[in-house]
This record gives C-alpha cells, structure tokens and sequence, in this order.
C-alpha cells in the first residue's frame, strides 16, 4: 500500500471528527479516574498496556494510517464509546510507544466520555498529535492526559516503594534507571514523576 493510500484527511468528511476538549478536573479528579481504571481492568504496573486498550475496544496503529483533521496529524480517533483507534509513530522507543499509548487512552477514558455525554453518541472525537502553544483548550486536555498516563503508569504509591525498595548505598542515578525500567517508561518520565512525588533523584539542578 503507498503512502498515498495509507492517508486520509477527515477535515471535510461528513463524520468529521470533534477535538477533545479538556474537563477542567484537578489533578486529584484525573488520577482518581486512573486508579478507577487500573482497579476495574487489573492492571498491574509493569503490565503491558495493550491488552487493556483491547479490552476497552481499542485498536492500536503503529505508522499508518496517517490521520489528519484541519493540518494536524490525529493520534486518537474515537467512533463509540467501545471503539476507538490510537496512531503511534512507528519510530519509537517501547518505553515511549507506552508512554504515548497510556497519553491517548487518557484522551479516551477522559474526554471522549465527557463529549458523548455533552453531544450525545452520534459523534467522533479526536486528538492530534502536537497541540500548538496557543491552543490554550488543547494543552489543558493534554495535560490531563500527561496526569492520567502517569498515574496509570506509574501510580504513586507503588512508584514510591519501588524507589524505597533496595540497597541504601544505591546512587539516586541508579534508582532512577531502575524504577524507569521497573514502570517501562523513559527515564526522563520517571524523573518528572519522582520530583513530582517529592523523591530526591539529585538531577534538579541539571
């Protein structure tokens, strides 16, 4: 299949798609709405993330089909409220590939929901890939969705006693990488997420 075929432009199709907007939750309300998610599916942290996107009727892309809606290339693309597709680039690392998979399923769990019940069912949400700096709506929902997949990912209580976990003499660089490898996710995540949590990493000042 050429490139070509593989890419579709949604602006004028008839079912063209509505952006997800974002709830205005604190962060509370949207790690909540994670450990709900978490509780409900089993999921475990360390778990692949895959078969609870499948669970939810979620089918994940991985370079194609490219998806486009008014010049922005879509990452998340909803029909129903049990449908819904995810557009990964397909050069990643895995670490990064479930990073952005626990991101748009967010966009799912979060947004899609509060559009259907604002809307009604007959209509497809959407999420692009890179929000523009002036999108004052869509950066509030993509950081709803940065909560959510970090929460899911990386809860907070068992992200904190897998750092507590292990040799005292371990450096906080070490402990970093490990706990990084632990949740699979970037190191660079598991960073924000420790300094979020008040743990020392020793890497503030770089």
């Amino acid at each position: 299949m050429d490139q070509m075929s593989r890419t579709q432009d949604l602006t004028f199709a008839p079912d063209r798609p509505v952006l997800v907007k974002p709830l205005r939750a604190s962060r509370e309300a949207v790690e909540a709405a994670a450990d709900a998610l978490g509780a409900r599916l089993g999921f475990a942290p360390g778990e692949r993330l895959e078969e609870a996107v499948a669970r939810l009727g979620g089918r994940i892309h991985r370079g194609g089909p490219n998806l486009w809606f008014r010049g922005q290339r879509l990452s998340f693309l909803a029909d129903a409220p049990d449908r819904f597709e995810v557009h990964l680039l397909g050069i990643t690392t895995p670490a990064r590939a479930r990073l952005d998979l626990a991101h748009e399923l967010a966009h799912f769990v979060l947004h899609d929901l509060a559009l259907r019940q604002e809307n009604g069912e007959g209509l497809r949400t959407a999420a692009p890939s890179m929000v523009s700096p002036h999108d004052v709506e869509g950066q509030r929902a993509d950081l709803e969705a940065f909560w959510f997949a970090h929460q899911i990912l990386m809860p907070a209580s068992a992200f904190c006693a897998a750092w507590a976990d292990g040799a005292d003499d371990i450096s906080a660089e070490d402990r970093l990488h490990r706990v990084a490898t632990r949740f699979g996710v970037p190191l660079r995540s598991a960073e924000v997420r420790a300094e979020y949590l008040g743990l020392e990493t020793g890497r503030q000042a770089a």
